[in-house]
């Protein structure tokens, strides 16, 4: 969010994203990824291009939020190709 508002809105002070301090959350974070992934791998797989959207968008949604911004910047490339019908 922090890149975002910075883009936006150069003139604001944005503090950087610090990753969540709840272990909790990052465990459930690493399981969705992991069943996320498998959607998308099977997804490309069959061909189906609106699956595989929809799958790295919540990928890339995920990752930011727990501050995983390498993983969440690959999922949006991903997402962008299936929308310029590259996948």
């Amino acid at each position: 969010m922090a890149a975002t508002l910075r883009r936006w809105m150069p003139h604001v002070d944005v503090e950087p994203e610090e990753p969540p301090s709840d272990p909790t959350l990052l465990v459930r974070y690493r399981e969705s990824l992991r069943t996320d992934l498998e959607a998308l791998r099977q997804a490309l797989a069959t061909g189906d291009v609106a699956l595989a959207r929809r799958r790295a968008h919540q990928i890339a949604g995920a990752s930011r939020m727990v501050g995983e911004h390498e993983i969440a910047e690959r999922a949006a490339r991903l997402e962008r190709a299936g929308a310029d019908e590259l996948l």
